[in-house]
Formats: structure tokens, C-alpha cells, sequence
């Protein structure tokens, strides 16, 4: 609805209230339609994470960040894993070693590639 809510700043703040108003839909008829989002006040604090962080560590710049990456999908993996603990997937194996899957964190990667593209190579 409202994307002016997605700067660092706006993120960094975000109340539960605001981000359920932001998803819940309203039909022509009936004004007082609500859904259930799961694991709002999750949602809601790792959305406070990303504004906050991007904040204290990138500038304020999700591009920032990227760029520190210096074109590595290997290296902004790590980026968005040292600085948004919300992306550590990581457990304990049956043999009680600790294992790490940052599949979230490649799935950024991924998706960030896949909407822009190798844009360095085209110059």
C-alpha cells in the first residue's frame, strides 16, 4: 500500500499496528475485513532489524550494502548474515555439532540477482 514505509528510517520504527494495516485487505463492502498475518510481532521486529541495521552498518542503503559485496554472491551472503541476525539459520545436527544453512540469505541474493541482473557486465 504505502512503499514511503520502506526507508531504513520508517523500517527501523515500525509498530505492529502499522505493518498490519499495511497488509490487511479491505473489500468495497465490507470495511471491517481483516486477515491474520502469522508471526506478526516476528515480522514486525526483524523489519525493525533491517531498518536499524542498514541504518548503523551500510549508511542507510540496502545498495550500500551491496556494493561491499564487490560483485561476490558469496561475500553478500556473509554481508546480510553478519548483519541481520534474523538470516543465521543455523541448528544442531544429531551429533550436537552446530550446522549453518543461510538458504534465506541466498534466497536475497538470488532474488536480488534475478531482478536486476549481472548489471557490471553490460556496461
Amino acid at each position: 500500500k504505502n512503499l514511503s514505509m520502506l526507508t531504513p528510517s520508517k523500517l527501523k520504527t515500525l509498530l505492529t499496528p502499522h505493518l498490519t494495516a499495511q497488509f490487511t485487505p479491505k473489500e468495497e463492502n465490507n470495511t471491517n475485513s481483516t486477515c491474520t498475518i502469522p508471526l506478526l510481532q516476528e515480522r514486525t521486529r526483524l523489519l525493525n532489524e533491517l531498518g536499524s541495521n542498514l541504518i548503523q552498518y551500510h549508511n542507510g542503503s540496502a545498495l550500500h550494502m551491496i556494493q561491499k559485496a564487490q560483485k561476490s554472491s558469496s561475500s553478500l551472503v556473509q554481508i546480510i548474515t553478519c548483519t541481520f541476525p534474523g538470516y543465521r539459520d543455523e541448528s544442531i545436527d544429531w551429533k550436537g555439532q552446530q550446522c549453518f544453512f543461510y538458504k534465506r540469505a541466498q534466497i536475497v541474493v538470488a532474488d536480488l540477482w534475478a531482478s536486476v541482473g549481472d548489471c557490471g557486465r553490460r556496461r
